[in-house]
């Protein structure tokens, strides 16, 4: 006997997006925890480097590096840390904690390419202190540029508890990012680290 399963979908008339000032707030979130990782991870990676130095009895300094590679890592982060999230689970900790998911407007999960493009778009929309995501978002979908090239809607979770993934997902999108901060980070600092 073979099993069929059926799963909920949703068009984008039967929900109902987030307002502007909801997710500048899951925004100003996100982005603390995104600085928070990084001076972290900064920390860890420079405490084992010191460490190990300390046991092999030399020392090291880093050499300063220009801006654009600084620049760079940044971007990759900043980014990564939306595409693996909302990739992976829908939805970043700021949206979690304020109880939102992103979703396609056909009702289905965020993919990789709507990840991607929302991402991507979100230096656009963040333009003026958010001015140009503001004046795009029109009631009662709220949709920002980045929502509109991606075709996605930022819905309160409560109207898409059928699609969520499970919770497990958000840890694993969370150790991802982890790893992928942790791997940036330490390979800057090998790369700008000089024994004395």
């Amino acid at each position: 006997m073979s099993t069929i399963t059926l799963t909920q979908t949703y068009h984008a008339k039967d929900l109902t997006g987030k307002p502007f000032i909801r997710r500048l707030v899951a925004f100003l979130i996100d982005y603390g925890i995104i600085i928070a990782v990084q001076v972290l991870v900064i920390i860890y990676v420079l405490l084992h480097f010191a460490i190990a130095f300390a046991i092999i009895g030399r020392d090291f300094e880093l050499i300063d590096a220009p801006d654009l590679v600084y620049g760079f890592i940044d971007a990759l982060l900043f980014f990564g840390y939306y595409i693996v999230f909302e990739w992976l689970y829908g939805a970043t900790p700021g949206k979690l904690l304020l109880g939102m998911h992103v979703v396609k407007m056909d009702g289905g999960q965020c993919d990789i390419k709507a990840a991607v493009a929302r991402a991507l778009f979100l230096n656009i929309d963040t333009m003026l202190f958010g001015l140009l995501a503001y004046l795009s978002m029109r009631p009662p979908l709220y949709r920002r540029i980045g929502d509109r090239v991606a075709g996605t809607i930022v819905v309160n979770r409560n109207e898409v508890l059928a699609l969520l993934p499970p919770f497990w997902w958000f840890l694993v999108a969370t150790a991802v990012y982890l790893m992928i901060t942790t791997l940036l980070i330490a390979t800057l600092v090998v790369s700008l680290c000089r024994i004395i």
